[in-house]
């Protein structure tokens, strides 16, 4: 799973080289650096997303974007 340096979306591939953001299309380069975690089964993956994109909403909410 990775965080697009384009876009800022979180995604998810099962490569361990290229990742291709499905949001903006960007093609990305997965360093060490991007990748955000890793895991054994794609479902545990989609749960661990939705959790961090219910997380951003409610911070959206309270007015808290994360971005300048």
């Amino acid at each position: 799973m990775f965080k697009c340096p384009r876009c800022g979306e979180f995604s998810i591939t099962s490569s361990r080289r290229y990742g291709r953001c499905p949001y903006c299309g960007s093609l990305t380069a997965l360093t060490p650096a991007r990748v955000i975690a890793s895991f054994d089964r794609a479902r545990e993956a989609s749960e661990y997303v939705r959790r961090l994109k219910s997380k951003k909403v409610d911070l959206d909410r309270l007015g808290f974007s994360g971005k300048p």
